[in-house]
C-alpha cells in the first residue's frame, strides 16, 4: 500500500525510478564481468566504457522529466510554505507583542509542518541508497578497467 502523496516524499514515482534501476542493474550484471574477465585491449576498454556511458546516460536521462516534476512540485510546497509564514508574521510585525504572537501560533505551526514536509519530497524518484549504489558499481567499473589497463603492460 503507497502512501497518500502528503505523506510520501518520493511524490509516489519510487516505482518508476525502481524499473530504471532494474534495467540499469540488469545491463551491469551483464557489463561488470564482461569488463573484469575479458576486455585486457583498449579497443575492448573503450567499447565496454561506451557501453557503460550509454547505460549511465539512459538511467538519468529516462528519470530526468521526473526529476524535473519533483523539483518543481518541491518548489511550489516551499512557496506555499512561505506564503503562510509571510501571512502568519504580517500581524507580528504590526504589532509585536507576545499576545499576537500567540494568536498567530497555530499559523506558524501549519506553515512550519508543511515547510517540512516539503524539504522532505525527494529530488529525484529513486532513494539516495540507490544512487549510491549505481555510482559506486560506475566507479568501481571505471576503476578496474583503468587499472588493468594501466598495469596489463607490465604482465600483473
Amino acid at each position: 500500500m503507497s502512501l497518500p502523496r502528503e505523506m510520501d516524499p518520493g511524490l509516489g514515482l519510487r516505482p518508476v525510478g525502481d524499473v530504471a534501476f532494474t534495467g540499469l542493474w540488469i545491463l551491469l550484471a551483464w557489463l561488470v564481468p564482461l569488463v573484469l574477465t575479458g576486455l585486457s585491449d583498449v579497443v575492448g576498454v573503450v567499447i565496454g566504457a561506451t557501453v557503460l556511458a550509454a547505460a549511465l546516460t539512459t538511467f538519468f536521462l529516462s528519470l530526468l522529466r521526473l526529476h524535473h516534476q519533483m523539483v518543481k512540485a518541491k518548489a511550489e510546497e516551499l512557496e506555499l510554505a512561505r506564503g503562510l509564514y509571510t501571512e502568519a508574521y504580517e500581524p507580528v510585525r504590526a504589532s509585536p507583542t507576545l499576545e499576537t504572537l500567540e494568536q498567530q501560533r497555530n499559523l506558524l505551526a501549519a506553515a512550519d509542518a508543511l515547510e517540512k514536509r516539503a524539504k522532505a519530497i525527494h529530488d529525484w524518484p529513486i532513494d539516495e541508497g540507490t544512487l549510491a549504489r549505481v555510482l559506486t558499481i560506475a566507479t568501481s567499473v571505471i576503476a578496474i578497467t583503468l587499472g588493468r589497463l594501466i598495469l596489463d603492460p607490465f604482465g600483473l
